[in-house]
């Protein structure tokens, strides 16, 4: 089932703009943490990647939400 185009809301720009810098960051993150068995840099500790994301998610989560 699908949503007729004149159903649907417009989408707002600019609450997207903030899923670029969240994508690199979390690449970053990713290449300089203890993931996986190659490919990383194996600088930050674990604490770092759990401390960034709840972080990350509470700090913009009020931006991108409308009052109503």
């Amino acid at each position: 089932m699908t949503t007729k185009p004149a159903d649907r809301l417009p989408l707002d720009w600019k609450a997207v703009l903030w899923i670029p810098p969240w994508l690199v960051g979390q690449v970053i993150i990713g290449w300089l943490g203890r993931y996986g068995e190659s490919g990383n840099l194996k600088v930050l500790p674990e604490w770092i990647r759990l401390s960034s994301a709840p972080g990350v998610h509470f700090g913009r989560t009020p931006g991108t939400l409308r009052p109503d």
